[in-house]
């Protein structure tokens, strides 16, 4: 079980990570302001928040990210409390969709906007990160099927 909650501690972790990271992604957004970023190579925020994939159903991604976020945050808060196989199983469905919109909108910003948004890159990683963690913790929980 010490396993289990260190898993569980990390993912918390990075779920407030991406939380940060897309609230200000979402609060820029709803201000009509480009995010800041100064890293050589990586300063093509503007481009992508203003381009046309940068909201759906006139919603900004930054909002649906943050709701995102703020679920698997308190499902995994809950996960620490209850320890319930189903919360183990919404944190790792919910990460694995979110980590299939990941690898949409990497290819979004590679192969049609040819640009890049540091901020989209991390909430990107963190969602990877969370789909592997979300993924052995799922395992490590799962109770055996018995057989016949």
């Amino acid at each position: 079980m010490k396993n289990t909650n260190r898993l569980t501690i990390v993912i918390l972790v990075l779920a407030f990570l991406a939380l940060t990271d897309a609230w200000y992604l979402a609060e820029t957004a709803l201000n009509n302001t480009v995010p800041t970023c100064d890293i050589a190579g990586l300063n093509d925020c503007a481009a992508v928040a203003e381009s046309s994939f940068a909201k759906v159903f006139g919603i900004p991604l930054g909002v649906y990210g943050s709701m995102f976020a703020a679920v698997i945050f308190m499902l995994t808060a809950l996960a620490l409390i209850f320890r319930d196989h189903f919360l183990y199983t919404s944190i790792f469905v919910l990460t694995g969709l979110a980590a299939l919109g990941s690898i949409g909108l990497l290819f979004i910003q590679a192969v049609v906007l040819r640009a890049f948004c540091i901020y989209c890159l991390l909430f990107d990683g963190i969602c990877f990160a969370l789909f592997g963690v979300a993924y052995v913790l799922y395992k490590r929980t799962r109770k055996p099927v018995p057989l016949g």
